[in-house]
């Protein structure tokens, strides 16, 4: 006797309501994997700005109490460039800085023939943030994520704590900011030995959150992560700026010396 076999094997319907839930459960999955990776970049970037701001407290230590400029000379008489320069020491970058340093009176990097510092073309791994798309260490090495804040540094440096009359847990030092602005024009690119390394913030001046890089401004900074803006603090700790923070409160946070209290937003 001769039995009917049945085929195995999925119908055509079959094939398309796997299809479906899988592409359902994709869909699903997806923000989920995207918060995943936005909390881990901004984890590593906070790490970075740990990293930096106790550079700078181990400096003002050895110092004795003096730390650098956003770009001018350090120590005094000292070779001249940026405040990344001067940290390379204190984040385990001894040899680079070794390697750069032109010595008193010299510009690290050297100087163009138009008398401009000409960029050290050598990426750090702390001056990169995770999710700043604009920082591309293969083709333009040397570029930063981070930047100073000016209204502390300025060009003649700071001393710890007494530059702080805020508080040093009140007063920002270093803030995420996209290593290119601009890019839909003539970009803005941000070395971390360049002179273009810090923001000035005014009172009219705020910061952005993950904006598109085409619709970065270049003096302001930028959260490199969806939810926030990640700073540094003199006191070496990091904190999370969000959208909830007004533009006079980040003015404040800012300014190491307006004698203000912080608000309640901040």
């Amino acid at each position: 006797m001769v039995r009917n076999a049945r085929r195995g094997g999925f119908t055509l319907i079959e094939l398309l309501v796997v299809i479906a839930i899988i592409a359902i459960l994709i869909g699903l999955l997806l923000p989920a994997v995207q918060k995943v990776r936005d909390a881990a970049a901004r984890a590593q970037s906070q790490n970075n700005l740990k990293q930096i701001g106790l550079a700078i407290n181990n400096i003002g230590g050895t110092y004795n109490t003096q730390i650098p400029p956003s770009y001018g000379s350090f120590p005094a008489n000292g070779p001249f460039g940026s405040i990344f320069d001067f940290m390379l020491p204190y984040i385990e970058q001894q040899n680079l800085y070794n390697q750069y340093n032109p010595g008193s009176g010299g510009y690290f990097g050297g100087l163009s023939a138009s008398g401009t510092p000409n960029p050290v073309a050598a990426t750090v791994k702390t001056y990169v943030a995770p999710a700043d798309s604009t920082n591309n260490t293969n083709s333009l090495p040397g570029l930063t994520s981070y930047a100073s804040n000016y209204l502390l540094f300025g060009s003649a440096g700071a001393s710890l704590p007494a530059s702080f009359i805020d508080g040093t847990s009140n007063t920002v030092m270093f803030m995420e900011r996209y290593a290119q602005a601009n890019l839909s024009g003539t970009p803005t690119q941000h070395y971390w030995s360049s002179i273009n390394n810090y923001i000035v913030a005014t009172g009219t001046s705020g910061y952005q959150i993950a904006p598109p890089p085409s619709g970065a401004i270049d003096g302001l900074p930028q959260g490199c992560s969806t939810a926030a803006m990640m700073v540094g603090l003199g006191d070496g700790s990091v904190r999370a700026v969000t959208n909830g923070v007004s533009t006079y409160t980040w003015y404040l946070a800012c300014s190491p010396n307006d004698g203000l209290p912080m608000p309640s937003d901040w």
